[in-house]
């Protein structure tokens, strides 16, 4: 355990920092060879994109973002963020879907590949987790670059579990083989892959649900 780590929740003000964390964790990820196919992979613009999203879900009531402070530094070197979900009981009528409000993508965005991906993980979250009258969606997990290996994932997957109390439901979350190793060893479970036919989208990628 990252024993110079102390991780406390996450502020408004600190969303800038954590949306710069997440680009630059991603620059290394395979999938950006087909998110950005061009190998344009812009940081400002991708930041700029996530930070308006994160605006969003930070002001949702039941998700959690919370962060891991270098105590040597004082920076935020990484963090986490997590939602309860409390699926509705179903009703003879059907409800409107709700709006989704649109922040422009990043530059040189694979939209194609980005839809199918994106709406792909989606749709398993929603299979998976339907029969839960309650469960915890683990949105993200990120590490910044320089600090990784030394258990600050670790030590984020436990605040989550234990301070918040995520472990006492079930728990989604998608990952990359990278990161699949955590997970694993902290309990959770392959179920399915989501498969995508690389043929339309040139390159290569392996992705791995949880």
């Amino acid at each position: 355990m990252a024993s110079n780590i102390t991780i406390i929740p996450a502020g408004a003000s600190d969303l800038p920092t954590l949306a710069h964390i997440i680009s630059l964790a991603m620059q290394v990820d395979l999938i950006n060879r087909l998110l950005f196919p061009d190998s344009v992979y812009d940081l400002t613009s991708i930041s700029k994109a996530l930070l308006a999203l994160f605006e969003k879900e930070f002001r949702e009531p039941n998700t959690h973002f919370f962060k891991a402070i270098d105590n040597a530094t004082g920076e935020i070197v990484g963090f986490g963020e997590i939602t309860f979900h409390e699926n509705a009981a179903p009703t003879l009528v059907a409800e409107p879907e709700e709006e989704h409000g649109g922040q422009a993508p990043p530059e040189g965005m694979n939209l194609a590949f980005a839809g199918r991906f994106f709406g792909g993980l989606e749709e398993k979250r929603k299979q998976q987790m339907s029969t839960y009258p309650k469960y915890v969606e683990w949105r993200g997990l990120h590490v910044k670059p320089g600090h990784q290996r030394r258990g600050i994932g670790s030590a984020l997957l436990k605040y989550g579990f234990e301070t918040l109390k995520a472990d006492e439901l079930p728990v989604w979350l998608y990952t990359q083989m990278r990161g699949r190793n955590l997970y694993l060893q902290r309990g959770f479970k392959d179920l399915e892959p989501l498969d995508i036919d690389l043929k339309d989208y040139m390159g290569e990628l392996i992705v791995d649900m949880e």
